[in-house]
């Protein structure tokens, strides 16, 4: 009966213990704010854990000491405590929808759904239907 009790003890105090030291715990949380709707729609990680957090955005915005106010999709980096390195945004009619975001070595890949045109960097697409594809 003793040795059952141990077993008991084992299993009811001590495994508890184990598996709690793997909880995930939040070091951070960013915000950005404006006066209208605004979406976080995808998050990736490069080597260093820095983070890629990609979204829409509507009228004006501020992401840490930027602000900005027209509409289209933003790309923040954060480093691996939260600290934000940049925030790259791109104006354009967009139909809200960020579908993929992805880091490689060879840099930071998107893709979302445009209405009539979109503006990346020194690039403006434009479609002649109804939406486009980036």
């Amino acid at each position: 009966m003793r040795t059952y009790s141990q077993v008991l003890f084992l299993l009811l105090f001590q495994f508890p213990i184990y598996f709690t030291a793997f909880a995930q715990c939040t070091g951070w949380a960013k915000t950005a704010s404006g006066e209208k709707e605004n979406s976080a729609w995808g998050i990736t990680l490069d080597e260093q854990k820095n983070s890629y957090v990609a979204g829409f955005y509507n009228g004006p915005t501020t992401f840490g000491n930027l602000t900005v106010n027209d509409s289209g999709l933003f790309v923040i980096k954060n480093d691996s405590l939260g600290n934000q390195l940049w925030v790259k945004t791109f104006p354009g009619s967009f139909y809200e929808i960020f579908s993929f975001i992805n880091y490689t070595a060879e840099g930071v890949y998107l893709a979302t759904t445009f209405d009539s045109s979109a503006t990346f960097g020194s690039t403006i697409l434009t479609t002649s239907g109804n939406y486009g594809i980036a």
